[in-house]
């Protein structure tokens, strides 16, 4: 009696710290199985994508390793499982293939593929400003204005939607480009932003390089796929106010500075 005791109280004790595991580590485990490991068990099970029956259990047996590899390790915050986040972001993005080839669904196809060519580029965008959050929002409105006239010049001229996303992958090859030069710019204003006149200047500078992808395909993209004018001056005027209002500042600044007038704090009136 004693012995079947202890074993239960051994059993319950086991589970506890089983239960209390996965309490800790739940919303890691839960988004690795949805986002990659659901994707590649609809693959293998609903879609075919693997040939035989031995390649479908394969894959499902490596894919329930990295949830079991989760639960073996030590609990770490969700925002820490970049790694995992790009392998779940192909796995959705291979699934909307396969599944886009599977029921002819074309726009999906397309998608798919275009996305998969730019997600190394993104990875790679992704590795230079995430120390340099303040990159995104600039770049943003450049990618939203760049597909608002790719949409636009795909209207006009009456071709499919299924390109829709045909300008992501060279979208990201300029934004691997300006991403080094607006980290470095942000860089130099952040050194100096307590001298006087050469401060405000780099602040200018960096806010200005900031909005510029913006800019500039605002400013030339219109014209480059002949769409007519109100296209490019709502955009370039939208642009215009969000880059005036954050250099508006540090070149005041600057300014005031160059000229000695600026007032000294604490002197008297």
């Amino acid at each position: 009696m004693t012995r079947m005791r202890n074993f239960l109280t051994a059993m319950w004790d086991q589970f506890g710290k089983f239960a209390h595991a996965v309490r800790e580590r739940w919303p890691v485990l839960t988004f690795i199985i949805l986002t990659f490991c659901l994707p590649f068990y609809v693959m293998a099970w609903c879609l075919d994508v693997f040939d035989t029956i031995a390649s479908s259990v394969t894959v499902s047996v490596a894919v329930t390793i990295f949830p079991a590899i989760q639960f073996l390790s030590p609990p770490e915050p969700f925002t820490k499982i970049s790694n995992i986040g790009w392998f779940s972001a192909f796995a959705l993005v291979g699934l909307a293939l396969f599944f886009g080839v599977d029921d002819d669904i074309r726009f999906l196809t397309f998608s798919a593929m275009f996305v998969i060519f730019a997600l190394p580029l993104i990875w790679i965008f992704w590795q230079i400003v995430r120390h340099e959050l303040i990159l995104i929002p600039g770049f943003a409105l450049a990618l939203i204005a760049m597909l608002v006239y790719w949409a636009g010049a795909l209207t006009k001229d009456e071709l499919t939607s299924d390109l829709l996303l045909l300008p992501l992958p060279f979208i990201f090859v300029v934004a691997v480009g300006w991403a080094p030069i607006g980290s470095l710019a942000l860089n130099i204003a952040r050194k100096y932003k307590n001298v006087r006149i050469w401060g405000p200047a780099t602040q200018a500078l960096a806010m200005g390089l900031l909005f510029m992808p913006a800019f500039l395909a605002s400013f030339t993209i219109p014209n480059v796929l002949e769409l007519s004018d109100p296209w490019s001056a709502a955009c370039v005027t939208i642009v215009g106010v969000v880059l005036g209002a954050v250099i508006s500042e540090p070149l005041k600044n600057m300014f005031l500075e160059w000229g000695n007038l600026k007032p000294e704090t604490g002197t008297p009136k």
